[in-house]
């Protein structure tokens, strides 16, 4: 009897080894049929945005274009030799000389501070403190890099 028994065991490791290596078989199709699926459905989206790609208007095309050009623009203005002529040309477009701004400046910067402002006057005042912020902030500034500081004190008063 244990002659017959062994057998038995030694068929029933054999099925279990032969439904291994199907079920092995089974999940490498499925794998396979994965990827294909996965690629066909990379293709169609590639495909879609091709279709859609024409039916963009021109002046999105120009707004993409313009928009891949800022990126190209940065790198530039990032480099050391080019932002003084950066800066001189956004002063010459805001200021009209060193005492005046231009015309245009001052309507951008009442345009930008009378939202969610009542009326002009609350603007100017805001307006006001802003540069009297940006005076004191230049002030400070340049008796930083000053090499020496001093008060003026005047007796007559």
């Amino acid at each position: 009897m244990s002659l017959t028994s062994s057998r038995v065991r030694q068929l029933k490791k054999a099925r279990e080894a032969q439904a291994k290596k199907l079920e092995a078989k089974k999940n490498d199709k499925k794998r396979k049929i994965n990827e294909v699926i996965n690629e066909i459905y990379e293709t169609n989206l590639d495909l879609n945005l091709v279709t859609k790609l024409p039916k963009l208007s021109k002046e999105q095309t120009q707004l993409i274009f313009s928009v891949q050009q800022l990126s190209e623009e940065e790198l530039n203005v990032h480099n050391k030799s080019q932002i003084q002529p950066f800066k001189k040309k956004l002063k010459s477009i805001f200021q009209a000389n060193k005492r005046e701004y231009a015309s245009n400046t001052i309507w951008l910067a009442t345009s930008i501070s009378q939202i969610g402002q009542i009326s002009l006057r609350s603007t100017v005042e805001c307006m006001q403190q802003d540069i009297s912020t940006l005076h004191t902030n230049a002030q400070i500034h340049q008796a930083i890099m000053a090499p020496s500081f001093g008060v003026l004190v005047d007796k007559s008063t």
